[in-house]
């Protein structure tokens, strides 16, 4: 029993790998549109960006994360999705992202 508890585990945390394939501004809506892989295809995926505040520098650091329920499969899903840009007054030139389960940054320039 706790080799099989063990094993869901990490199937569940190895389905929440996120990639960012491409990300970019639409400057007509003035939202962030992001492109994902990631791997799961039993249960939903919300996927949302979580902002920091205002950099000095004009860039805006957001870490895209997923918000649904753990998935335990591990097919090779695609998904797009956008959110609105954060709107607090921080006139950043660059927004940064990053998945929760990567290394690798993206970069978009206003």
């Amino acid at each position: 029993m706790k080799y099989l508890i063990t094993i869901l585990v990490l199937m569940s945390q190895n389905g929440m790998a996120i990639k960012i394939v491409s990300a970019s501004r639409d400057s007509k809506s003035q939202k962030v549109v992001v492109n994902l892989a990631y791997q799961g295809g039993c249960m939903p995926h919300e996927f949302s960006i979580e902002w920091e505040a205002c950099s000095v520098e004009g860039r805006r650091l957001g870490l895209v994360v997923d918000t649904g329920a753990a998935d335990p499969c591990m097919n090779d899903q695609f998904q797009a999705f956008s959110v609105p840009e954060p709107e607090d007054g921080c006139e950043a030139s660059e927004f940064v992202l990053k998945s929760s389960t990567s290394k690798n940054l993206v970069v978009i320039s206003k």
